[in-house]
């Protein structure tokens, strides 16, 4: 009597388990095809930039916090030293052609969709104001 009990309890552990694991099965693929940012930001800098870069930077980290996970932030560098690696970066977030035909004209700030389609393009130094309009912008635009 004893085992059947067990056996029981072993069989129901086991259609418990393999609900279970179809059930998020079914979810996993949902989770991969959108994604949890709705506007990409990169900035295109280059580390011996030293006046107009170093005044964008903190300005686009403060409003990389701002936004949140709404907003994936991204800085790359696009020095001639790294600039391998950079493509590299690029090609993995779908932006090869920006960072390609925009890295001689730092700094500049690209707002991107999900699809990595440009909303639009920020040369040279601006305020803090006019990225935040801008970013905000891309936003209600997905929504």
């Amino acid at each position: 009597m004893r085992a059947r009990n067990w056996l029981s309890v072993a069989l129901l552990f086991s259609l418990f388990s393999s609900y279970s694991l179809s059930s998020s099965l079914a979810e996993a693929p949902k989770a991969q095809t959108s994604e949890p940012w709705s506007v990409m930001v990169v900035l295109l800098y280059d580390q011996d930039c030293k006046v107009t870069c170093t005044k964008v930077k903190p300005a686009m980290q403060e409003l990389a916090q701002k936004f949140g996970p709404k907003v994936k932030y991204v800085e790359l560098n696009t020095n001639e030293e790294t600039f391998s690696d950079t493509m590299k970066s690029a090609e993995g977030l779908g932006i090869r052609k920006f960072v390609h035909d925009s890295a001689e004209e730092v700094p500049i700030v690209g707002i991107f969709d999900t699809k990595k389609k440009r909303m639009k393009e920020l040369q040279g130094f601006k305020t803090k104001d006019v990225y935040d309009a801008a970013i905000q912008k891309a936003l209600v635009q997905k929504s």
